[in-house]
């Protein structure tokens, strides 16, 4: 009974963002009742909730382990499993899980149980994908601004200096202008892939 009444806290805590206090009464819950997979749950949503405000990826992993302990308390309540594909996408670790999922799978334990987990896994994982492709998108974007706009306009401020007299002195800083934007084309040029697409 008593740790009901904590957890309830502690969700208090959590929905009041003051994931310090949620931890703390999360935590006393479970030293009331050690097999209460809800306390861990709930603990491991207070841990990764704090450990992404504060950028601190420690508590990510704390996240991870107290998951695994509702996991491991009640093996085949979907939530918990639900938990812990998001944490391990966060620590980039669906791949040791997917492996962790196909393993039951090959003992034959709850089968298809662990077959839609896996399929929850790949869904995330593709939609991953089109953030990948925005970030290329804008760096092709910013390769056109400079190759089809910025490089013409300074190629032409360039060429105006050395054909008018008056702008003699500014000839120098051009030169080196122009040098350094060919040696940053090279350093910026895309690599080969010929070696790497042949294994």
């Amino acid at each position: 009974m008593e740790s009901g009444v904590t957890t309830r806290k502690g969700k208090n805590f959590l929905k009041e963002r003051d994931y310090k206090s949620a931890i703390r009464e999360f935590k006393k819950a479970i030293r009331l009742e050690e097999n209460d997979p809800e306390a861990y749950l709930y603990l491991s949503r207070a841990y990764l909730k704090y450990g992404l405000k504060e950028e601190e990826p420690t508590f990510i992993r704390l996240a991870e382990d107290a998951v695994r302990h509702a996991v491991m308390i009640d093996p085949f309540e979907s939530k918990y499993h639900d938990s812990l594909i998001e944490i391990s996408a966060k620590l980039g670790k669906l791949d040791g899980l997917s492996t962790e999922y196909r393993e039951k799978i090959n003992i034959g334990n709850h089968t298809e149980f662990y077959k839609n987990l896996l399929k929850k896994i790949s869904t995330i994982s593709i939609l991953s994908i089109p953030e990948a492709r925005k970030s290329k998108k804008g760096k092709k974007k910013g390769r056109v601004l400079i190759n089809y706009i910025v490089m013409p306009v300074v190629v032409s401020a360039i060429v105006s200096i050395f054909l008018v007299e008056k702008l003699n002195m500014l000839r120098l800083p051009a030169v080196l202008i122009l040098a350094g934007f060919i040696i940053f084309k090279i350093a910026t040029r895309p690599k080969s892939r010929i070696g790497k697409d042949r294994w």
